[in-house]
């Protein structure tokens, strides 16, 4: 793939407190923060901006993640205090409140492809989806095993979804059903074989290849090496060929997926980096610290 220099543009200070999640929707950036706030910065005439709705303010105690959904029209904030807001992106206006059933800390937030539905996990070590629609109803709760959950997403067919837990597993669930399938991951491209990148306190960062049909078969694509400290987070660029780690050692590594081979290491932080987002059109790449 071809390669580019990435270089500091613009750093953004607000939050009083860690930047423990960021998403972008467009060139539209939403970051999260232990100061209880969510905050909404738009690119405009050449640098990032607070949005006049910012900051999203409702929750009790730290947030932890943040996800735009699939239209960028309403964003999901999930937090310490096991409560989950949807929020108006233009206005700020919070369009519902989920509140997790035992209320443990949520650490994930993730919409379904369509909408239609929001995953979230926490310390409690239960997963639960929920229903977008006009009754923002709990759908399926369920305790597949004890341990705590760090993250969910989707992949893009969206009968199944994948929870990480604080264990070192992933496993793939049935969004409809919740019978777990035998082999465990998903992510991606084409149409019934998907990329999977996971990272964690063993400081890799690994690439699956996972193919979907009436089993689920997974293959280990690639193990990437280089960072000396647990590795927070791994987000895609868009098109799937390059993929971007940020973890406790101060860095942010760029890989070529393809290859394997290890594009630019990003040294310019001050301390962990918990958080990283591309947006939409790979141009930007946001960190959290």
């Amino acid at each position: 793939m071809a390669t580019r220099e990435w270089k500091l543009r613009q750093t953004v200070e607000s939050h009083a407190g860690d930047v423990t999640g960021c998403d972008f929707s467009g060139t539209t950036l939403a970051t999260c923060s232990n100061d209880k706030t969510v905050r909404l910065w738009l690119f405009e005439a050449g640098s990032f901006t607070e949005s006049s709705a910012s900051p999203l303010v409702g929750h009790k105690y730290g947030v932890n993640a943040v996800q735009f959904s699939p239209l960028g029209t309403a964003l999901a904030s999930c937090s310490i205090d096991g409560s989950v807001f949807i929020w108006n992106v233009q206005s700020g206006e919070v369009l519902g409140q989920l509140q997790h059933p035992s209320e443990a800390a949520l650490r994930c937030c993730s919409f379904s492809p369509s909408g239609a539905l929001l995953a979230t996990g926490g310390d409690d070590e239960t997963l639960v989806l929920w229903d977008c629609g006009h009754t923002l109803a709990r759908t399926i709760s369920w305790r597949p095993r004890r341990s705590g959950y760090l993250h969910a997403a989707f992949p893009p067919m969206v009968r199944c979804w994948l929870p990480a837990s604080s264990a070192g597993d992933l496993r793939i669930w049935d969004a409809r059903y919740c019978p777990q399938f035998e082999a465990s991951l998903a992510q991606g491209t084409l149409e019934s074989s998907y990329l999977l990148a996971s990272c964690g306190n063993d400081d890799l960062v690994r690439v699956w290849q996972v193919r979907m049909a009436h089993r689920c078969s997974l293959w280990s694509q690639w193990v990437f090496e280089g960072h000396s400290g647990n590795v927070m987070c791994c987000r895609f660029a868009p098109g799937g060929q390059m993929l971007a780690s940020s973890a406790g050692d101060k860095t942010t590594i760029l890989w070529d997926v393809g290859t394997g081979e290890q594009l630019q290491r990003l040294t310019k932080h001050t301390r962990y980096v918990p958080c990283c987002a591309f947006s939409s059109d790979g141009e930007f790449l946001g960190h959290g610290l």
